[in-house]
């Protein structure tokens, strides 16, 4: 049952109209239209808004949540300490390819492939005591945020940004350099197969770098005076610890060994002191095989400086040299004659006076008793002597010196001693004995007393005659 909208009245089925007003029945098919969209509006409003809450707002949530965590992911592996572990780690687990990415180094110069890092790795390992001091060395450099400075061999160093906002760190190899020497100048110097330049002087050896830390092949090569030499040497900068590595390539070069008998005689190479004797030198090297470098020994005598003969070396098949000294030299020479002079002079005067006092070069006690016997005699005999000297020759050849043990000198030389001489009664005129020329060869010995600088006759035996023709004559008329 329907009624009117207007009025109330009962109306009739199918009725386009009320009866009692004559409102118009709306039709309900307009109705049902109506209602219906109204219906499907309210029941679909909270799908929709549901949907717009997912599409906006879930999407920011994760994303926010993706970047929190991966921020904090990113500060986790990029911050310093975990570097210091990861170092840490692939050193002890030896693993080069886990090392590999964190080593940087400055210099485009500077190796880091394998061998390098592997290199690293050995030295590390075996000296775990460096490794550990390396990881405090580390970890004080971020506390201290003094990265990449100090005086080590490695540093912990920021290195631009990972990620776009993350710091990146690496571990930062300092270079080394060589600096080569070697015992023979214009010496060339190879690294690693590579041109390193010429050794030219001592006071400035060969600076080769930067390099890598770790192990490196030095070559020499030689060729000049001393011979044709080359020689390899492996170094590991790991064993120094240093900077600036020092290295010398020795040449072994061709030595001699020396002789002399005056072990105490001093070494001249090229006229030049050496201020070692013979004694300390033994062999001598390398030297010149190009006859170019002298040898020659020399030594102060209390009389003067003797040296022996000049030795140089031109083949390699020399490998000794001897540098005898002979202490022989004009001023001893004279010294000994000087002595004899006087000494033959003075027993003319003995003789003469009868008194043995006149004798100031002679030492020998028994020399000079026999000599008072001698007079003693002429005295019994009422005798006297007259004469001079007439000549002295000398040998020359015949001078030898020793040393003493007891630090003092002798030498020893032959004279020929010719007299006009002769003896007559006392209380008779000397003209009336004529003399006569007498001559007697003698073999002196003389010691040479340091105080007064000067030589003492201290034996005497007559020989036969002079032995060479090395003679010298002093005439005394």
């Amino acid at each position: 049952m329907e009624h009117c909208q207007n009025c109330g009245s009962e109306l009739k089925k199918n009725a386009k109209f009320c009866t009692s007003c004559g409102e118009v029945v709306p039709e309900p098919v307009h109705i049902q239209e109506e209602i219906k969209p109204e219906k499907r509006s309210k029941e679909k409003a909270p799908n929709k808004q549901k949907r717009i809450f997912l599409f906006f707002f879930v999407p920011v949530i994760l994303l926010t949540l993706l970047v929190f965590g991966g921020y904090a992911y990113g500060d986790y592996v990029t911050n310093p300490e975990r570097q210091i572990s990861n170092f840490e780690e692939a050193v002890k687990s030896k693993s080069v390819d886990e090392l590999t990415p964190l080593i940087s180094t400055h210099f485009p110069s500077m190796k880091l492939g394998n061998a390098e890092i592997s290199q690293m790795i050995d030295f590390l390992q075996k000296n775990p005591g460096e490794l550990n001091a390396l990881v405090e060395q580390f970890k004080q450099e971020v506390k201290d945020q003094s990265l990449a400075n100090g005086d080590g061999w490695i540093h912990l160093k920021k290195d631009g940004k990972q990620l776009l906002i993350f710091d990146k760190f690496t571990f930062e190899l300092q270079p080394v350099f060589l600096l080569v020497s070697s015992n023979f100048t214009n010496t060339q110097i190879d690294i690693n197969g590579e041109e390193g330049g010429v050794f030219r002087n001592e006071q400035s050896p060969v600076k080769i770098g930067p390099l890598t830390p770790g192990e490196h092949v030095v070559n020499g090569a030689y060729n000049g005076p001393y011979g044709e030499y080359e020689k390899e040497v492996t170094v590991n900068t790991y064993d120094f610890g240093l900077a600036d590595v020092p290295l010398q390539i020795t040449f072994d070069g061709h030595y001699v060994t020396l002789n002399s008998n005056l072990k105490q005689s001093t070494l001249y190479v090229n006229g030049v002191d050496t201020y070692q004797t013979l004694g300390e030198t033994g062999q001598y090297g390398p030297i010149t095989m190009d006859g170019s470098m002298t040898f020659q020994a020399g030594y102060e005598y209390p009389w003067g400086f003797a040296v022996s003969d000049v030795v140089t070396v031109d083949s390699p098949d020399i490998t000794e040299i001897t540098l005898n000294i002979d202490p022989v030299n004009d001023f001893l020479q004279d010294s000994l004659m000087y002595s004899i002079d006087h000494h033959v002079m003075e027993w003319i005067d003995a003789y003469t006076y009868m008194d043995t006092s006149y004798f100031s070069y002679m030492l020998n006690e028994d020399y000079l008793r026999k000599t008072q016997e001698n007079f003693d005699t002429m005295y019994e005999d009422d005798f006297r002597f007259q004469g001079t000297v007439e000549k002295v020759v000398y040998d020359l050849d015949s001078v030898t010196v020793e040393e003493l043990p007891n630090g003092t000198y002798e030498a020893k030389i032959l004279a020929e001693l010719t007299f006009d001489s002769g003896y007559y009664p006392l209380g008779q005129d000397p003209a009336d004995h004529p003399t006569e020329l007498t001559s007697y060869v003698w073999e002196y010995t003389l010691e040479y007393y340091e105080y007064t600088n000067d030589w003492y006759i201290t034996d005497s035996i007559e020989v036969d005659e002079l032995s060479s023709s090395n003679l010298v004559e002093h005439p005394f008329r």
